[in-house]
């Protein structure tokens, strides 16, 4: 990473880095969403269904634990509703089309080397992305110098692909459980625009020359996770209180609406 710092420094006008994990090396980065076998290939109903689910999941959290529950502050924007939404619902692991990065390395190293109970992926390599995010590319909301808002744009229906940076409302922030996962997690999105978003990210023309995958070899993980959990990142932290009950209300979203 050192070298590649270098590089990039002397070599070209690169801007914003972004970092993921995963917990297998040569898996490509692909959103969720397009793991679901019966919609590959159809755009329409996939995104159909993507509506479908964070509608679904405003729906039970509102039931099972109030209105409090949902970051409601950019509502009144003119796509406010549905963006956050779909950002809530991905960090609750409804399937969407959005792929997590993060602008710092302990979140994704954490989901890197996070321990497995399948021993495949246990004992296998991680990869670790760094994505060279041209300023052009990312969208903010209220930001200097002004550009336009993705609260604007439609997810729905946007031409070109983009990383989203979230701004966190900080009172009461405890109340709202998802948006405690992207603030810990240092949340960011990336979603690409609708003539790509079947395509993944490190195939995507455009994409792949600014993407850069390190391996971690798996006899490193033990270490990495102590060393983490030693500077505070753990399961607990990044993802705050979890119920095995409320996790399986997010599944039956998955499964009624996805069939998975």
């Amino acid at each position: 990473m050192i070298q590649l710092d270098i590089k990039l420094e002397m070599g070209g006008p690169y801007d914003m880095p972004r970092y993921r994990g995963e917990q297998k090396y040569g898996w490509d980065l692909s959103p969720n969403i397009l793991r679901v076998s019966s919609i590959k290939g159809d755009k329409m109903k996939a995104k159909e269904l993507e509506k479908k689910a964070w509608q679904e999941f405003e729906k039970l959290v509102k039931t099972e634990f109030g209105n409090d529950a949902l970051r409601t502050l950019f509502d009144s924007e003119k796509h406010g509703k549905d963006w956050d939404l779909l950002m809530q619902a991905q960090h609750a692991s409804v399937k969407t089309s959005l792929l997590d990065w993060s602008p710092n390395v302990y979140a994704p190293l954490y989901f890197a080397t996070e321990e497995s109970k399948v021993t495949d992926i246990e004992n296998a390599d991680e990869q670790f992305w760094i994505f060279m995010v041209p300023f052009e590319n990312i969208r903010s909301h209220n930001e200097f110098p002004v550009k336009d808002t993705f609260y604007d744009q439609d997810p729905q229906t946007l031409k070109e692909g983009c990383m989203i940076n979230v701004s966190i409302y900080l009172d009461d922030l405890t109340k709202r459980k998802y948006e405690t996962r992207m603030f810990r997690q240092k949340g960011r999105f990336y979603i690409s625009g609708n003539d790509q978003w079947d395509i993944a990210m490190n195939k995507q023309p455009a994409i792949a020359p600014l993407l850069f995958r390190f391996k971690v070899p798996a006899n490193f993980k033990s270490i990495i996770r102590k060393e983490l959990k030693e500077r505070g990142i753990d399961r607990p932290y990044l993802f705050g209180p979890e119920n095995p009950d409320h996790q399986a209300l997010m599944d039956d979203i998955n499964k009624r609406i996805f069939g998975v």
